[in-house]
């Protein structure tokens, strides 16, 4: 494996063309299968509040896209939708219902969703689907990103990128795919109720390519489940970990672990990364280790959010877990928020799991 063990990176775009940063002109040209996405986090740990956003977009094979949203509400309800649909402007990428805009590359996002969206609470979606009748409400959200770090670019230690391109981990990423670290504010309207206002930390994603969630020519690999998780801390201390890996805790060629210390991302190892269960808030506590040129880093993490889906299901009922699925390739999968702590220091920011519901115990 030809890597390095760290990368000095402090200009806000990390050196990327800030083209990269809005939808391509010619999707069709791009080749079969890709496509483009935009992610948030958001999370307020004073108020117990957050969302997550994500749109699927700029499809070749046709302009309907795939949204997702997630309001995380301090009572522990949730309110979830999941769509296909035509963008509702061409003004940027867009669903039905959510419209994901760059107002400066690499600096400034933000995020706006009108729409229907289904009450639950993650401890319905850890049992199963949410019922077929259950009634929508009204939601709007608005939420304005500021970056806090430069973007980091899966496959980044790599000194050859072809050679990335070749791990089971590349097909299943996507393509160009790159996080930054972010603060924010929000607001949330829900039919009827209080506006609720908030500003929190959180993270976005950016990605174009293709993405193959079983396997490519390179990579025969099914995907086996991961865990990925990060956070930004006062101090401007950063790590991160994209891990893919099964049950059996191997993991697979070509996930990206780092420390960030003042302007270097250090190339990182992680020990004894926490799976997913099916925990609910305040229910889970995990420990790991991240090993890099700088030594030892511990890290100590608390659920203090969560939700339940189910990837490669049956759509488009996204939500929940769906366990009549454990004899198929199918993964439960959960999107939540922890506490983390570095020494004296805590930020929470999200954590995102998956495994094979076969693997998975329900009672």
């Amino acid at each position: 494996m030809d890597v390095v063990d760290g990368i000095e990176m402090s200009a806000i775009d990390g050196g990327l063309d800030a083209s990269f940063e809005y939808a391509s002109a010619d999707p069709a040209g791009e080749g079969p299968g890709y496509g483009e996405n935009d992610g948030l986090w958001l999370w307020d740990d004073e108020q117990s509040i957050g969302v997550h956003a994500w749109l699927g977009h700029s499809r070749a094979e046709g302009r309907e896209c795939f949204e997702r949203m997630t309001v995380f509400l301090p009572d522990g309800t949730l309110l979830v939708n999941a769509a296909n649909g035509q963008p509702c402007t061409d003004a940027s990428p867009s669903g039905a219902s959510l419209i994901v805009r760059c107002d400066e590359p690499y600096r400034r996002w933000s995020y706006s969703y009108r729409g229907p969206a289904r009450p639950t609470s993650a401890a319905e979606l850890r049992d199963g689907p949410i019922p077929a009748d259950r009634a929508e409400v009204d939601l709007e959200v608005h939420a304005e990103a500021r970056m806090l770090l430069p973007p980091w670019t899966q496959g980044g230690f790599w000194v050859s990128r072809e050679a990335w391109l070749r791990t089971p981990a590349a097909s299943f990423t996507g393509g160009a795919r790159f996080e930054q670290l972010l603060s924010g504010t929000a607001t949330v309207r829900i039919a009827g109720a209080p506006e609720q206002r908030f500003t929190g930390s959180g993270l976005r994603t950016h990605r174009k390519g293709v993405r193959s969630l079983g396997s490519s020519e390179d990579a025969t690999e099914a995907y086996p489940g991961h865990i990925w998780m990060d956070a930004a801390f006062p101090s401007g201390r950063a790590f991160y970990v994209m891990w893919f890996g099964g049950p059996d805790g191997k993991s697979l060629e070509g996930g990206d672990c780092f420390v960030r210390d003042g302007d270097v991302f250090h190339r990182a190892e992680v020990v004894g990364p926490p799976p997913f269960r099916t925990t609910l808030a305040g229910e889970e506590r995990f420990a790991f280790e991240l090993t890099s040129d700088l030594g030892v880093t511990h890290i100590e993490g608390e659920l203090v959010a969560n939700s339940f889906e189910t990837l490669g299901g049956r759509m488009p009922d996204w939500w929940g877990i769906q366990w009549d699925l454990a004899g198929t390739s199918a993964l439960g999968m959960n999107q939540g928020i922890a506490r983390y702590r570095w020494d004296d220091e805590v930020a929470s920011n999200m954590i995102e799991r998956s495994a094979p519901i076969a693997s998975l115990s329900h009672s």
